[in-house]
C-alpha cells in the first residue's frame, strides 16, 4: 500500500505541474485554447480525486 501512496503523490505532483503549464500557455488559436482549458479543468478534477485517495490511504496507514 505504501507504493500506491507514493505513486499517488508523484502523480499528483506531475499533474499539478502539467495543469499549470496548460493554464499559462499562450495557445495559437481559440479552439486550441478551449481544449487546453478543458484539459486543465479535467486534470484539476483528477487531482481532487487523488487528494481524497491519498487522505484515505494515509488514514488507513495510521490505523495499522
Amino acid at each position: 500500500m505504501e507504493e500506491v501512496l507514493e505513486a499517488c503523490k508523484k502523480g499528483r505532483e506531475d499533474m499539478t505541474n502539467l495543469s499549470s503549464r496548460l493554464l499559462y500557455t499562450k495557445w495559437p488559436t481559440t479552439a486550441v485554447n478551449i481544449v487546453g482549458n478543458n484539459a486543465h479543468y479535467m486534470i484539476g478534477k483528477a487531482i481532487h480525486a487523488l487528494n481524497g485517495l491519498i487522505s484515505t490511504l494515509e488514514a488507513m496507514g495510521k490505523e495499522e
